[in-house]
Order: structure tokens, then sequence, then C-alpha cells
């Protein structure tokens, strides 16, 4: 369906999402649902290829549970 408007994509695993999750929320104080964070996750991936290059990331969705907060909140303790 995206054949002809997409150019690329990157796969990242739970972990670099749950990282940009709580990275958006302890840095920006934005609260995001780990889907709404994987465009930070894979920025993060691609760092050295957008290095100088001006990117804006669409991050989305406060549709966070408790337990998923609580998990965003541990990881940042421990970082």
């Amino acid at each position: 369906m995206l054949a002809g408007t997409l150019d690329d994509f990157v796969l990242v695993g739970d972990e670099a999402i749950l990282e940009a999750t709580a990275r958006l929320t302890t840095v920006t104080k934005t609260l995001v649902e780990p889907t709404g964070a994987a465009a930070l996750a894979a920025a993060r991936v691609m760092k050295d290829a957008l290095a100088g290059k001006r990117v804006a990331l669409w991050c989305s969705g406060a549709n966070i549970g408790p337990e998923q907060l609580a998990d965003v909140a541990e990881r940042q303790r421990r970082a």
C-alpha cells in the first residue's frame, strides 16, 4: 500500500521503544504511550545518519496504563 510513497523504514525493538518512552517522559515532560515513542526510538537508532539534519518526529498518544507508566519510571530510576 505504501510502496509508492515510502522511502524507508526502521525496525526497533520493544526495549528501544520503552527507553524512548522514558526519555520523552523525563526530558520533555511529555506523556506518550510506547507506540507513540517509536519515532524517537527509530531516530536514536539512526542518530549517525541524522546528525546535522533538521528532524521532526511525530510522537502521539497518552494511552498508557499504570503498569507501563510504572515501568517507565523504574527505567529512569535505573538510568
